[in-house]
């Protein structure tokens, strides 16, 4: 997870809201869809998987069957601040995880903890994350990294070998004949792994746990 700063809402969106009988059910998503994946920089919200690379879809933070405007709560279905671009969220083994995994959930929101606090958008939740050598993510509020293990399973066996191996290929190129770490090295490798394409999206995945890297060991 990075953080995704939200701007102004999309003139589309806004448009959309404005008319008679607008629901997310009658929005054309697909133009909408892409304004979101630019804005995320083209990886997913939870997993930061590149989505050029899996079939993203608009995934409602506070789900769609919770946030719905009854039983006390405020109608989010449209709200922007609520809406982000997400991967298929499935792997390996017939593994789920992202908006998949959390969809499950939400038949029975209130045992398993919905609707979900921890959130990419907010800087204070993104700034308690951290990575590890195992590839595993985790986060310093408890409650956050209960969330990211039990609703969205960002530790599922295939997301944490893909983030292994990209940690491990980092450290190994980073270190001299000697087989010292070599900060320049780290930082090279480091800046060219978050170059983006000419359309403005990230060339890989995990975008997140490569600022993680270089923040903790570049400075």
């Amino acid at each position: 997870m990075r953080l995704i700063k939200k701007g102004f809402e999309p003139k589309q969106l806004e448009e959309h809201k404005a008319k008679e009988h607008s629901f997310y059910t009658n929005l054309d998503k697909p133009p909408f869809l892409k304004e979101l994946i630019a804005e995320q920089f083209g990886v997913c919200a939870y997993c930061q998987q590149n989505l050029k690379k899996k079939k993203p879809t608009i995934e409602h933070h506070c789900e769609y069957s919770i946030c719905d405007g009854t039983n006390g709560t405020t109608d989010r279905r449209l709200d922007y601040f609520n809406l982000m671009a997400v991967c298929e969220g499935k792997g390996g083994n017939k593994e789920v995880h992202c908006d998949t995994m959390k969809s499950e959930k939400a038949n029975n929101p209130t045992k398993n903890g919905l609707p979900m606090n921890v959130n990419p958008t907010d800087s204070a939740h993104t700034n308690n994350i951290r990575y590890n050598s195992n590839g595993n993510i985790s986060s310093r509020n408890s409650v956050h990294n209960r969330e990211m293990n039990d609703i969205l399973n960002l530790n599922t066996k295939y997301l944490k070998s893909m983030r292994q191996k990209k940690w491990a290929m980092i450290f190994k190129n980073s270190k001299a004949k000697t087989e010292k770490l070599t900060k320049r090295k780290m930082i090279s490798l480091i800046e060219k792994d978050l170059s983006k394409e000419k359309n403005g999206l990230f060339s890989n995945h995990f975008p997140g746990m490569s600022e993680y890297m270089k923040a903790r060991f570049c400075k």
